[in-house]
């Protein structure tokens, strides 16, 4: 990182103090710079300290002619102090005027952030939540079940829960807490423990979901309504109750794992409208969140390894991955990648979009 950086042994001048004034207009929690003795002079220099509440969310991107030095952390490569010259800029400066001003951009330690996968023990959620850890991410396993399930055709040998695997193979800290996504209180319950447990919650990934085979005819009313209740209530219900939690993170995201089915159909009523419901949920997500700068994404997966594909017989495997136009069926590490994506300062001005990861069999399909 490229930067100017104030000597060790430079001194900031004992003049200059940060206060961080929460009760500004219009409730923007304006950031304020005020003298030691009191007085409003802002004239000349004077320092803000990244370090106060409120204000380690953001970090100066390109130095901008306001911003006279600033040191940089040689350990974690944050920057830590800016030291600016205000002579024409007021003494209250609010959230976006302050961004404006400086080209200041959402700082996202990955390594102090915490994500809740739901359907974390297996298969796509498995491997997204491993992919966040290795990213730097605490994770939470929500699911209905620690151990992995382990399909005849796919992940027939895994063995070890995904918060150990985490635990073990990464930096990164991982709990499991036992979640119906379906059940209300087992949602109130998952947050309530995950925010115990790190403090805080940055991210929610929607993931779990079942799919039942069937037609119109076939499937009862019961078995349409477990799967609406998993895949598109219980991704409500995540994400109303992770909500206060993601709002108040520096850099809050919601991925949700819909399907190419919610586009086209073709996996039977219940899980293509329990998916397409996703997506659109996800669009509606975005409108209410976007005020406070969380973002909403959804990745629609194609064909993916999973136990799954155990539902399927050889012939209808064979007629997918034919269908597929990349000579591969898809890894959960392909849909951990694009959710990685959404997770990352990359995507920070992307939002209520969805990312399609299926090799191209959408486009070989229409």
């Amino acid at each position: 990182m490229n930067v100017n950086t104030m000597g060790q042994d430079d001194e900031r001048p004992a003049a200059a103090e940060h206060v961080l004034n929460t009760h500004g207009p219009d409730g923007d929690d304006p950031w304020r710079w005020v003298r030691a003795d009191g007085s409003d002079s802002v004239d000349g220099n004077c320092f803000l300290d990244l370090g106060q509440p409120g204000v380690a969310d953001y970090v100066v991107a390109p130095v901008r002619s306001i911003v006279t030095n600033y040191a940089v952390d040689i350990i974690s490569g944050e920057v830590t102090t800016i030291q600016l010259n205000l002579p024409a800029l007021p003494v209250e400066l609010g959230r976006e005027k302050v961004k404006h001003e400086l080209g200041v951009q959402p700082l996202m330690p990955t390594e102090e952030r915490v994500a809740l996968v739901t359907g974390g023990s297996s298969g796509i959620g498995r491997g997204i939540a491993r992919k966040l850890a290795e990213d730097g991410l605490d994770v939470v396993i929500a699911d209905v079940r620690r151990e992995p399930r382990r399909g005849e055709t796919y992940h027939s040998d895994a063995e070890q829960p995904t918060s150990e695997v985490i635990r073990t193979e990464t930096d990164s800290q991982s709990v499991f807490v036992r979640t119906d996504v379906s059940d209300e209180s087992a949602v109130r319950h998952a947050i309530e423990e995950s925010v115990d447990r790190f403090g805080r919650l940055d991210v929610l990934v929607n993931n779990a979901g079942i799919h039942t085979p069937g037609t119109t005819e076939s499937l009862s009313a019961e078995e349409w309504a477990t799967v609406i209740d998993v895949n598109l209530t219980g991704c409500f219900l995540m994400s109303k109750h992770a909500r206060p939690h993601v709002v108040d993170a520096p850099a809050g995201r919601i991925v949700n794992i819909s399907s190419i089915n919610a586009t086209f159909g073709g996996a039977g009523p219940a899980y293509a409208a329990s998916k397409a419901g996703v997506l659109n949920l996800t669009r509606d997500l975005a409108v209410e969140l976007a005020e406070d700068e969380v973002t909403v994404n959804a990745v629609l997966p194609g064909v993916i390894k999973t136990p799954l594909q155990d539902l399927a017989d050889e012939e209808t495997r064979k007629r997918e991955q034919e269908r597929t136009l990349l000579p591969r069926i898809g890894e959960p590490a392909d849909v951990a990648a694009a959710v990685s994506f959404f997770v990352s300062p990359d995507a920070s001005w992307i939002t209520g979009e969805h990312l399609v990861v299926d090799g191209g069999y959408v486009a070989g399909y229409t």
